[in-house]
């Protein structure tokens, strides 16, 4: 995620909601910061608080690709 920060939490919430009761238990979400100059480390890392499935990943620059 680069600059994604409004669409962290609903983003966290729903992929957590949608595996919640599925087959693939158990499961982690990784969210990977890719260098934002907004606050979405901030906010992965409040979405971490609250969903304890959720990973977070740091990257200092721009460094991935888009899907």
């Amino acid at each position: 995620m680069r600059n994604e920060s409004p669409n962290v939490g609903p983003l966290a919430t729903r992929v957590s909601a949608a595996f919640a009761n599925s087959q693939f238990l158990p499961m982690e979400l990784i969210l990977v910061d890719d260098g934002s100059t907004d606050d979405t480390w901030q906010q992965i890392l409040m979405a971490r608080r609250e969903l304890s499935d959720l990973g977070a990943v740091r990257v200092a620059t721009g460094v991935s690709q888009s899907a």
